[in-house]
């Protein structure tokens, strides 16, 4: 019963997610576009953020089947690994990109929530205070993708005023949940590999935010150094 449970929740959220996605894309997309590249992307986030889950656990020393088989996904994995399938579905269709970049964030924050929200409610973990944790961050990282997505063009710092913003910020919150979770429940080997992976798509996340809201570093230089000799 509980496995059908299980299954039930995660139908609920990729449907959910899709769905979600689908309307951040639909304008810009033909139907048949937008069903294989929703297709293609889950399958490709969900298949990286697995193989991410299963190398994290093999370094623990867990090799047995079952801990494999069960091993978790790792959330940064899936959302570069969406992301990765998305571009080169993008490329290659030459579609358009910017929406698409939110909604995935915006999917994957649902789904997370969903499916955490789902699995304590299944297996009544009111007194487990990670769980409680876990569902504080991710309603409540969803919350703010929404914040984001409808102010961020008030933002004085980012000019541009481009759409890609609320992926990018998703993506760095989604990195820090991972680093402070993998620092309170990992062994030290793994924390290495987890902590080098999460910093690179942290400077990645970051350097793209920059680079997305139209400012010049020359002018930002000059700037900070002009307060710093004041």
């Amino acid at each position: 019963m509980i496995t059908i449970l299980n299954w039930l929740i995660w139908s609920v959220a990729i449907y959910l997610s899709s769905f979600i996605l689908w309307r951040r894309i639909r304008a810009e997309y033909t139907e048949s576009e937008s069903i294989s590249l929703i297709l293609w992307t889950f399958l490709g986030g969900l298949l990286f953020g697995k193989v991410l889950g299963i190398i994290w656990l093999t370094l623990q020393g867990d090799i047995s089947t079952q801990a494999l088989w069960n091993s978790e996904f790792d959330i940064v994995g899936v959302v570069i690994g969406g992301y990765i399938t998305a571009l080169w579905h993008h490329t290659n269709n030459d579609l358009w990109w910017g929406d698409l970049q939110d909604g995935l964030m915006e999917a994957v924050f649902w789904a997370t929530a969903i499916i955490i929200t789902g699995t304590g409610l299944i297996f009544s973990m009111w007194d487990v205070i990670s769980w409680w944790i876990q569902l504080s961050l991710y309603w409540g990282g969803l919350l703010g993708v929404y914040f984001v997505r409808y102010t961020y063009r008030s933002y004085h710092w980012y000019r541009s005023g481009r759409v890609g913003l609320t992926f990018r910020l998703g993506l760095i919150f989604l990195v820090c949940i991972n680093i402070i979770w993998a620092s309170i429940s990992t062994v030290v080997w793994t924390l290495a590999i987890k902590l080098l992976w999460n910093l690179l798509v942290l400077i990645w996340a970051l350097w793209q935010t920059y680079t997305l809201s139209g400012r010049s570093w020359r002018v930002d230089r000059i700037h900070v150094s002009q307060k710093f000799h004041r």
